[in-house]
Formats: structure tokens, C-alpha cells, sequence
């Protein structure tokens, strides 16, 4: 090289270096995670093939006369030695990724509550196409800093995933007592309001609608203003143990009626132990309402 540059000079040397490097085909522009040889131009009529997964979004990759081989077969005896691949990709800015969150986080939160400042080190790089965010809370806590789960996903390519911490702050509308309540109160609207209420504090499991509160009764006593949680309150069974019941006898065919005492509290759907009075004996039986249970044959 030393002989090449005192014997053509510098200038000619650069020049006929630039000229070679111009020279040098363009990689093969590709958009999907695997190669086909209909992607290379390459492929033989009504024949494609893989040629394995593509080069990450914005890489190259070099497929070599064997491998195409490999796939084709001899009949095509026109293929270079090699092509060079390259994915096509977008960058997503830190901005766009964080209003993108944003969005998708929006159908996550109840109203009143809000998201931080997300966190977003470096652009990143995708492959080309239509993405899609997709956001997923990873706990039930309703404020301080919150798991986070990103999914980033373009056309067929696997997902990229992202994990992030976002604080979450604001107020939430939750059910507290209007009264005060004593255990075992079945609860109705004049018993509960909605309320709005810092966020921070909130136990996870505060109950945020009245209709949440339909059939149930409370399990410990409630002051005026307490928050009303899941953890607190029970189901009213529909059956009290003691309580005179029609027992349904029911199969193909059949439909006999007879009367018994409930021995269990029971909920629509439970199954109860039920002294059938016609004969003495315990039965297990299906709570249909407030004073029929059905056993099925």
C-alpha cells in the first residue's frame, strides 16, 4: 500500500478507494423477522423459502451463495455469491414513547388519578410499521410508585418489552359509610356515599361504586366516613340457617316438591346441607332464592 500510494500519489489513491467503495451494491432493504428468498429475488417459480430470521431493525446480514442454495436447490444457477441484507426501522423518540404510555395508560386509571413523570433513558430502535403500545399495572396499589409493563409490538416481529416504575397520585371517588354501622348490616344507599379521597393511603382493596355494595352486608363495625373495603364486608346469604325451605326435586322428567330446614347460610348458587322433613335426613341442596332450594338428579 505504501508502494501503491508513493507510486499513484495520495489524491489518485482516495480517489480510486472512493470510487470502489460507491461501487459496492446497496444492501437489500427487508421489513419482516424472517428472510424469504422472495425478499432476496431469488426465488424460483411457485418456489419460496426461509432463509432465517432477519438482521435486527437497522442491521445488516450477509446470505451466502451455499444458503440460498440450500434452500432453491441447483436450478437456479445465477446467484451471486452473496447479498447483503439490512432491516428497515424507525427510531422512537423518548417524547413519542412517553405520550404513547401515556394513552395507553389512560384506560388503566380511574378518574382523578394520574401518572408521573415516566421514565425514558434513550431513543429506541424498531423495526418499520405500525406499532402498537400496550400497557399492563402489575400491582393493585392505587398510588406511590407503581410496576409497570410495557409491550411494543410492530407486525409480526416479537414484542419488545419494557419495565418500568411510574408514581402514581391523585384522588379517587371510594364508598364510605354515611353512618355509623354495626356488624352484620346489610348495606343500602342511605347506609354508603361516594366520596372523593387522596389516593395515597387508600387500602388497595376500597371498594370505588355503590353497585359493588349490592348484597352485602358488613363484618365488623364502621364508623361515619370510614372507607369501605372488600376485605370488610361479606355476601347476604339469601338462606339463613333455621329458615323454612321448599326442597325442588328435579330430573328428566321429574319435578317433585317437598318441604325442609335449612342448616347453612347459603348465597344464590351455593350448595347447603337441608333436613328434608318428609324424611329426616340431611341432603345437600342447591340455593336457588330466598326460600326454595333444587336438588339435582
Amino acid at each position: 500500500m505504501r508502494a501503491l500510494s508513493r507510486t499513484l500519489g495520495p489524491a489518485l489513491l482516495l480517489a480510486l478507494v472512493g470510487a470502489t467503495a460507491a461501487a459496492a451494491p446497496a444492501p437489500i432493504a427487508v421489513d419482516g423477522p424472517r428472510l424469504r428468498l422472495s425478499d432476496l429475488g431469488v426465488a424460483e417459480a411457485g418456489l419460496d423459502g426461509d432463509l432465517g430470521p432477519a438482521p435486527a431493525p437497522g442491521a445488516r446480514r450477509r446470505i451466502y451463495r451455499h444458503q440460498i442454495l440450500a434452500v432453491v436447490g441447483n436450478a437456479r444457477r445465477r446467484v451471486p455469491a452473496h447479498l447483503e441484507v439490512q432491516t428497515r426501522a424507525q427510531t422512537l423518540t423518548c417524547g413519542e414513547l412517553v405520550r404513547r404510555i401515556r394513552e395507553a395508560l389512560a384506560g388503566h386509571l380511574p378518574e382523578g388519578l394520574r401518572a408521573g413523570p415516566i421514565p425514558c433513558a434513550r431513543p429506541l430502535l424498531l423495526p418499520r410499521g405500525e406499532l402498537r403500545v400496550e400497557v399492563r399495572l402489575l400491582s393493585e396499589r392505587r398510588s406511590g410508585a407503581v410496576p409497570l409493563q410495557v409491550v411494543l409490538q410492530v407486525g409480526e416481529w416479537p414484542p419488545q418489552t419494557l419495565a418500568l416504575r411510574v408514581e402514581l397520585a391523585g384522588t379517587l371517588k371510594v364508598a364510605v359509610a354515611a353512618v355509623e354501622l354495626a356488624a352484620n348490616t346489610p348495606l343500602g344507599t342511605a347506609d354508603v356515599r361516594l366520596e372523593a379521597r387522596p389516593a395515597a393511603g387508600l387500602p388497595s382493596d376500597a371498594l370505588g361504586s355503590l353497585a359493588e355494595l349490592a348484597g352485602m352486608k358488613t363484618t365488623a363495625p364502621l364508623r361515619e366516613g370510614a372507607v369501605l373495603r372488600r376485605g370488610s364486608l361479606a355476601p347476604v346469604p339469601l338462606v339463613r340457617r333455621g329458615s323454612q325451605v321448599t326442597i325442588a326435586v328435579e330430573g328428566e322428567g321429574l319435578r317433585l316438591t317437598t318441604r325442609g330446614v335449612a342448616r347453612e347460610d347459603g348465597r344464590r348458587g351455593d350448595t347447603i346441607a337441608v333436613l328434608c322433613a318428609a324424611s329426616n335426613k340431611l341432603i345437600r341442596a342447591r340455593v336457588v332464592d330466598a326460600h326454595r332450594v333444587a336438588l339435582d338428579l
